[in-house]
């Protein structure tokens, strides 16, 4: 049975099996295949091996997509990733219907590329030079470099001399075979290397986190968002140069290749394109370690006692609870005596003004001080414009309620004045950044860009903890957050 995204419906498919080590004699290279069971659905019917559809256009196209972090992924039963919104973009603006079957790694994107005559592949993939001749390439809509991640404490790699004496481990992606060959044939040394066959990012981040394996090679893209997950992993050095991310595109029509570079073209110069880069990479970068830590303390010896407060009001307001906690711990850190120099008050640190405005008696009393912080913050978000579509309505009203609607009305006239779209939050955040840098009393104590991405961070980390660390499948089950991290002191 075939179903439309983000229902996560049938199609689906086994867990992996516990993995099996064979080796593989090579030509001067050492290699262990480390085989996986890919939890392939045993029916081999197109309707099983494509469960997913986008769009339901007239022309249809079968995808293959690489699942991850990077590219698509569930939490709940929520389809998300940036993979996913822009193919979801193509097929309704190119009337296309998209039948997506779903892969762990590069290699298998490639390989079912083929053996399945789809027409793309997709998933943060770079096509290694051997295949260059074989495959076109979208424009490059992400650049990378490949890197070597370690935990935290097992000693840091700085060279490739390093990497001869140490044990790297990677996937069977052919862009990462391919520079570690050419480190190998540099330095006329085999390497120790473990090739890890079938098996996803996130299982490979997972073994180093688990400390089965030291080092392992992976995109930095990748390292940089699966790093938000286990934070005990560091990158040690990248081992090549920039390298262009793209969708791999299969046979010679000439008409889908033309639609799919006017639609990068579009995206890029409209901004579309990194907004939805920004989406998903835009505020991993604004809670560091020692944030991450004080942040799960305080979900584990505040937030307890705060939970149902936020959850009742989320659902009767209508309004999802996590974001309304993220705003409160950016706020308040989930201290309900919490007092600012300017006299806001409590969890969601309110003014008297929003007070009278919500018939507030006692701003220090966490329900009364919840339920009227969201009612003004629901308030700003319905000010604003109907252009301004979710999740940038969320965001925009996230400055407003830092810094006061007026200044936002002022950032989005002045981002319209410079020809740039106000409803996109990349183009604001840009006017925002250049009035943070004008002198003013408003801002001195406040920065909204930084604010409203430490409230995504903050909303993502509730999300993750709520449902677990997203899957590849809708139906896998998903690993608890805290079994990632140390426990807080």
């Amino acid at each position: 049975m075939r179903y439309l995204l983000p229902s996560a419906g049938d199609g689906r498919q086994q867990k992996p099996r516990a993995a099996t080590v064979t080796p593989v004699a090579t030509t001067g290279l050492k290699v262990l295949i480390l085989l996986f069971s890919a939890g392939i659905a045993t029916s081999h019917s197109e309707t099983n091996l494509f469960p997913y559809r986008l769009g339901s256009g007239e022309h249809t196209l079968k995808v293959i997509v690489r699942t991850g972090l990077a590219g698509w992924y569930h939490q709940g039963d929520r389809a998300k990733g940036l993979e996913y919104d822009l193919l979801n973009l193509f097929a309704r603006e190119y009337n296309k219907q998209l039948d997506v079957k779903l892969v762990h790694n590069a290699a298998q994107a490639f390989a079912d590329l083929e053996k399945y005559n789809a027409s793309i592949a997709a998933g943060l993939l770079v096509i290694p030079e051997s295949k260059r001749k074989i495959y076109h390439g979208s424009p490059a809509y992400l650049t990378l470099k490949q890197t070597i991640i370690h935990r935290y404490d097992t000693a840091r790699l700085s060279s490739e001399t390093d990497i001869r004496m140490s044990n790297i481990d990677l996937n069977d992606n052919p862009a990462q075979l391919e520079t570690l060959a050419e480190i190998k044939r540099r330095n006329n040394d085999p390497g120790n290397w473990v090739v890890h066959e079938k098996t996803s990012t996130q299982e490979l981040m997972e073994l180093t986190d688990q400390e089965i394996v030291d080092y392992a090679v992976m995109d930095s893209r990748e390292a940089l968002l699966y790093r938000w997950y286990y934070p005990r992993l560091n990158q040690s050095f990248t081992i090549s140069d920039k390298l262009p991310a793209t969708w791999v595109l299969r046979g010679s029509n000439e008409t889908l290749h033309d639609e799919i570079e006017q639609f990068f073209s579009r995206i890029e110069k409209s901004g579309v394109l990194s907004n939805l880069i920004d989406r998903y990479y835009g505020h991993v970068k604004h809670v560091d370690y020692p944030e991450k830590l004080a942040f799960m303390e305080n979900f584990i010896h505040r937030l307890s006692k705060y939970r149902p407060i936020f959850k009742e009001t989320g659902n009767f307001l209508d309004i999802d609870w996590k974001m309304l906690a993220a705003i409160s711990y950016q706020e308040s850190h989930w201290n309900p005596d919490a007092q600012s120099p300017s006299g806001v008050l409590g969890l969601m640190m309110i003014t008297k003004e929003i007070a009278r405005k919500f018939s507030v008696e006692d701003r220090q009393e966490p329900v009364q001080n919840v339920l009227a912080g969201t009612r003004y913050f629901l308030d700003l978000r319905k000010r604003l414009p109907d252009s301004i579509k979710e999740p940038e309505r969320d965001w925009l009203a996230m400055v407003a309620y830092n810094v006061g609607y007026g200044y936002l009305q002022r950032a989005l006239k002045l981002t319209g004045q410079k020809g740039l779209d106000p409803s996109l939050w990349v183009h604001v955040r840009s006017t925002l950044d250049e009035m943070q840098r004008i002198p003013n009393p408003l801002t001195k104590q406040n920065n909204p860009t930084k604010y409203v991405y430490n409230v995504r961070a903050y909303q993502d980390l509730l999300s993750w903890l709520e449902y677990g660390i997203p899957t590849n499948h809708p139906d896998q089950k998903q690993s608890p957050l805290l079994q990632t991290l140390p426990s807080p002191m």
